[in-house]
This record gives structure tokens, C-alpha cells and sequence, in this order.
């Protein structure tokens, strides 16, 4: 059986073989760690959540780059991209057991043809196996965007939005500037 299955328009439908240690290896491994460090994480956030005064003064003491609005956006982010990581990873395994696993023989079974390429059309591929790919892929750019969401519209990132936007239209535009901008590294 040829390990990679490529279709003409989007590339290989599964990585991996649907064996057990494949599943124990890769898919349980990825849920089980995501379920069991969400706990933790959202303790965390809550308890800096809780004492974020005291962690503002000692981040405005340590001299760091990082302020107190970054950090807690950070620590939001994660526990998000936490919880998001549980659900794709889940549903990612149920898309590809559905079929069930095969029996593993040995190792020279699963690496056999191993460099075999099979191609097929894209029309051979049942809508609804495509609708799962396809959404399962969506999830890249979701989290670049939800990166995005996170931190694109914080102090600091809006301070420099408006420096960039002053200087290209008084450089380019010849417009002159109706905000003296002024870059520090102040804390907010």
C-alpha cells in the first residue's frame, strides 16, 4: 500500500499511517498533553489576573520590555490557542480514524513503498472528506488572525501605526505632519 496518497489540487489528505502507534505516538499524545496543561495555564493566568497590580510594579521595577498589557494578552492567548489546540486536535483524530486503524505488523510493513507517490483527481475525493480538510486547514490562518486579534490593536502597536502613517505622508505625500510623534519605550 502506498503511504502517500497525493491528489492533484491540494497535496496528501493524511501524513501518517492509521496505525495504533501511530495514534498513541502522535494524535492521543497532542490531546492528552493540551488536556492536561489547560488546567494549569488558566490557574495561572487567574492568579496573575488576581495579583496583577503586584506584578505591574515588579515588571515597572525589572526594567523589561514587557508590560502588563502585554503579558496578560499573551497569557489570554494561550489559554485560547489552549482550548482551540483540544478541539482541533480531537477532531482532526475522529477525521482520520473514522476509517479505523490497521492492524501493525511490524516497521518493515509500514515503511514498505515508501518513496510510491499514488496520484489521483481531486474529483475521486467524497465532498464531505474535502469540507473536513479544508476546514481542519482553516485552522493556520485562524490562528495567525487570532494572533492578530490579540495584539495588533494594543497601546504600543496603535502609537506605531500612527508613527508609520505620519511619516509615509509626509515622506511620500508631502504632507506635513499634524502630530509630532515621539518614540519612547514607555511602559503602558
Amino acid at each position: 500500500m502506498s503511504l502517500w496518497l497525493l491528489s492533484f489540487s491540494f497535496g496528501s489528505p493524511r501524513s501518517s499511517s492509521l496505525l495504533w502507534a501511530v495514534f498513541l505516538l502522535v494524535s492521543f499524545f497532542l490531546t492528552s498533553n493540551d488536556s492536561l496543561l489547560k488546567d494549569p495555564s488558566a490557574m495561572a493566568f487567574a492568579h496573575f489576573w488576581r495579583r496583577r497590580i503586584t506584578f505591574a510594579r515588579h515588571l515597572h521595577n525589572s526594567n523589561s520590555a514587557l508590560t502588563t498589557s502585554r503579558y496578560f494578552r499573551l497569557m489570554f492567548m494561550a489559554v485560547v490557542e489552549m482550548f482551540q489546540g483540544i478541539v482541533v486536535t480531537s477532531l482532526n483524530m475522529w477525521f482520520s480514524l473514522r476509517p479505523g486503524l490497521r492492524p501493525w505488523i511490524s516497521w518493515a510493513n509500514v515503511h514498505s513503498n515508501f518513496s510510491e507517490i499514488a496520484y489521483f483527481p481531486l474529483v475521486f475525493i467524497p465532498k464531505a472528506e474535502l469540507a473536513w480538510t479544508f476546514a481542519l486547514w482553516s485552522v493556520i490562518p485562524a490562528s495567525s488572525f487570532l494572533f492578530f486579534v490579540f495584539f495588533a490593536f494594543g497601546q504600543d502597536a496603535m502609537r506605531e501605526y500612527s508613527a508609520t502613517f505620519s511619516w509615509i505622508c509626509h515622506t511620500f505625500l508631502r504632507i506635513p505632519r499634524l502630530i509630532n510623534v515621539v518614540h519612547t519605550n514607555s511602559k503602558g
